[in-house]
């Protein structure tokens, strides 16, 4: 667990205490690491399960290659911490406990999870806060992509092609470094990214299935949007942000960077305020 994660959220805590009211600030008591370990079966029925994962600061692993639907083992010290794993139907929660608001994470703090996911299409969802993660989503059927966090430190990758068709997309982040990569593996129809002041890397390496349309929206980042040589793609800048670092062979006309390529036509909206944007043609 990087160290700043923790920094970062001990400084969002004291800050909103101190905007509400003056009171000393405790800090939680770690005790001994617990280990939860967690198998669901995939539900019956070809409808696409819903796996939502809920937790605060910590680390989260995802990969490929779970019996059922979703398996799992999470290690944490702080018993007010102890996830819980429901489910109803086809769909599965996976959910930190909540009491630690207004106290400071201990400094020998233990929050690890570490999941892996099935073969069964399926919707799903990540709300975290400060936290790391890394995310191996390639070959998963996904049918639905949402990603709510805080002041994270995320790299998702998509190695494999996406088995299922991806209606959308969805990731909204604060002061973040994100790096996703291999989206033309996603399948992905429509996609959203909103992001604070962090730095960012949208990658769409790998072979469209389909058309794909992106919006990303920001005030004061830094992005990179890396796209193949091969691949058809427009970028359309509607942002007041007018200075742009392309590489590669970009055809310009006004605020649309064009590349003729082949297949499928991948159109990204960009809509920055302040900033910087590296458009690369690999």
């Amino acid at each position: 667990m990087k160290t700043a994660t923790w920094i970062t959220l001990g400084l969002l805590i004291v800050i909103t205490l101190a905007c509400t009211a003056t009171i000393p600030v405790a800090r939680m008591q770690a005790g001994e690491t617990q280990t939860l370990i967690f198998n669901e079966p995939a539900p019956q029925g070809n409808a696409p399960a819903q796996v939502s994962i809920t937790m605060g600061a910590g680390t989260l692993q995802i990969d490929s290659g779970a019996t059922g639907l979703v398996e799992g083992m999470i290690r944490y010290n702080v018993a007010d911490w102890k996830p819980v794993v429901s489910h109803q139907g086809s769909a599965v929660s996976i959910t930190q406990g909540t009491n630690y608001s207004n106290q400071l994470p201990p400094q020998n703090v233990v929050n690890d999870w570490q999941l892996k996911l099935g073969q069964t299409p399926l919707d799903l969802t990540i709300n975290a806060g400060a936290y790391d993660s890394t995310l191996a989503l390639g070959g998963i059927p996904l049918t639905d992509l949402t990603i709510n966090d805080g002041a994270s430190n995320t790299s998702i990758s998509f190695a494999v092609s996406n088995p299922a068709r991806m209606q959308q997309l969805v990731y909204k982040t604060g002061a973040s470094t994100v790096s996703i990569t291999g989206l033309g593996y996603a399948n992905v129809a429509a996609m959203s990214f909103e992001g604070g002041a962090g730095s960012y890397t949208l990658d769409f390496s790998g072979k469209l299935q389909q058309e794909s349309n992106v919006h990303i929206s920001s005030g004061v980042s830094n992005f990179k949007v890396i796209v193949p040589s091969t691949t058809a793609c427009k970028v359309i800048l509607t942002g007041a942000m007018n200075s742009v670092n392309e590489q590669g062979a970009w055809t310009v006309n006004d605020k649309t960077y064009s590349l003729p390529g082949q297949g499928p036509l991948l159109t990204i909206t960009v809509e920055l305020g302040v900033g910087s944007l590296e458009l690369d043609a690999q």
